[in-house]
């Protein structure tokens, strides 16, 4: 099947300026339709971050889990709807919309929260490359969606994300916050300081580099104006950590 695809390959413009790519399909025209929306939504996120990406958006639309398993890695878990490719920013990869619902658990209906989420990586990249997992993932979460989760945070995890000091250690991975709701505590922390401290401090807390040669927690607690004891104190009377 995947032989028989005739991939096209679309520019996207913003005025005069080529801001994207989009590879599809030549029959799928439901991906193609999917340019509006993006436009749409890379002027939200240029509002937001008030940069935009550096080079063109290549957006790649796949049509089989044997794609999406070559550019993650291995068979991709099953809430895998889309990824930004491991070497190049600014190349994503998509499930086209006639076969998420079949590889992934998302739903057609998701597939402009998809783009969106995907793309506001891209941004995140032109403020700084090496932004903290939690910050990256947390924003472009609550960009692609408002209420992408709910406040319920297992006990088990919210004490591994305490114990891992994963608010400022730059060495601990993303795959091993993953297991541990850090898409979830990542999304509640996000929208906790977009509401309290407001836009600015996101973009502050995107431009510390995650290397230990920084000096982390000053900025953070700078950024908080708190000890970042404190603040995940006061961060945790707005979650309900259940057994």
């Amino acid at each position: 099947m995947e032989s028989k695809l005739k991939i096209k390959k679309l520019p996207i413009f913003i005025g005069n300026k080529k801001v994207a790519y989009f590879y599809f399909d030549l029959n799928d025209r439901k991906a193609e339709k999917l340019s509006k929306p993006f436009i749409k939504g890379y002027k939200k996120l240029h509002s937001f971050f008030g940069v935009n990406p550096k080079k063109i958006i290549h957006l790649h639309f796949l049509y089989s889990l044997k794609e999406m398993s070559s550019y993650w890695g291995e068979a991709p878990p099953k809430s895998l709807s889309g990824m930004v490719d491991n070497n190049n920013q600014f190349i994503l990869y998509i499930y086209s919309p006639s076969v998420i619902e079949k590889f992934s658990s998302e739903k057609k209906s998701s597939i402009v929260p998809v783009i969106i989420h995907e793309t506001a990586h891209t941004f995140v990249s032109a403020i700084n490359l090496r932004c903290f997992y939690w910050i990256n993932e947390g924003i472009c979460q609550l960009l692609e969606a408002p209420r992408a989760h709910d406040n319920i945070i297992k006990k088990e995890n919210w004490q591994w994300f305490l114990k891992n000091k994963a608010l400022s250690n730059p060495k601990l991975e993303w795959l091993g916050q993953i297991k541990h709701e850090g898409y979830k505590i990542a999304y509640n922390l996000t929208k906790y300081i977009l509401k309290k401290y407001k836009k600015e401090a996101i973009i502050d807390l995107i431009k510390i580099r995650r290397e230990s040669s920084e000096n982390i927690e000053e900025k953070m607690e700078k950024i908080f104006k708190s000890d970042l004891k404190t603040f995940l104190s006061d961060f945790e009377k707005n979650i309900k950590i259940i057994c």
